[in-house]
C-alpha cells in the first residue's frame, strides 16, 4: 500500500521509481538519491548494517541517501520518558538509534560525507550521507 501511494505522489515526476524489495540486498543499479523512511528503528542492529551498506553501496557519485528515523530525545524532552517506555514495550531495536549514529551502522562511512540535523527537540533526525566524488585522502 505504501508502494502504491508514493507511486501515485510520484507520477508526475519520469526519473523516479519506487521499488519493493530487501533493502539490505546491494544492487548493481546507482541511484543519485536513495531514502531509508523510519525503517533502521524496526531492524536489530546486524541488518541496520546491511540496510546502510546496501543503499550507500548503490549510490552514484556525488549522490546522496536520505535517512529519516528515530533519534535520542533531549532530556527535557516531554515524551522522553514515554518514548523509552514505549520502545520498550513495542519497538524492541529503535532503543539503539538512541546509542549510535546512523553513520555509525556504515562498514564504510568514510566514503561519505555525513550531515545530521534533529527535530522536534531531538526525536526525530534526518540524516544525509553524500557519497564523495574522490576518496578521502
Amino acid at each position: 500500500m505504501q508502494a502504491a501511494l508514493c507511486r501515485h505522489k510520484l507520477r508526475g515526476f519520469p526519473n523516479t521509481r519506487v521499488h519493493i524489495g530487501d533493502a539490505s540486498c546491494r544492487g548493481k543499479e546507482k541511484y543519485d538519491v536513495a531514502l531509508s523512511f523510519f525503517l533502521l528503528h524496526e531492524l536489530p542492529d546486524s541488518y541496520k548494517c546491511a540496510v546502510v551498506d546496501a543503499l550507500l553501496a548503490r549510490l552514484s557519485p556525488g549522490g546522496k541517501a536520505i535517512f529519516v528515523d528515530y533519534h535520542e530525545p533531549a532530556a527535557w524532552h516531554p515524551l522522553r520518558g514515554f518514548m523509552q517506555r514505549v520502545y520498550a514495550r513495542l519497538e524492541p531495536f529503535a532503543q539503539s538509534m538512541w546509542h549510535n549514529q546512523i553513520e555509525d551502522f556504515a562498514s564504510n562511512a568514510d566514503t561519505c560525507d555525513w550531515h545530521t540535523e534533529t527535530y522536534f527537540g531531538g526525536l526525530y533526525q534526518k540524516v544525509t550521507a553524500r557519497a564523495r566524488t574522490v576518496p578521502k585522502p
